[in-house]
């Protein structure tokens, strides 16, 4: 799966630089175009989730909390 987020050079909203996005700083990067990448990420962990990861996730946590 491959996606890209676009987003104007010239874009005529204000970025609202108090919002936290997952630690990223992006401050010339317009809110939709953090949103729709705050999306992605989002349906990208419940596809992964979906397809088996809550398991693999959690031998992993296991394994990490054995040592």
């Amino acid at each position: 799966m491959q996606s890209s987020i676009a987003a104007d050079e010239q874009s005529v909203e204000k970025v609202d630089e108090r919002a936290q996005r997952v630690g990223v700083t992006a401050a010339k990067l317009p809110a939709y175009s953090q949103d729709a990448a705050e999306q992605l990420g989002i349906d990208l962990a419940n596809l992964l989730l979906n397809k088996g990861a809550k398991e693999i996730l959690t031998v992993a946590r296991q394994l990490n909390d054995a040592r």
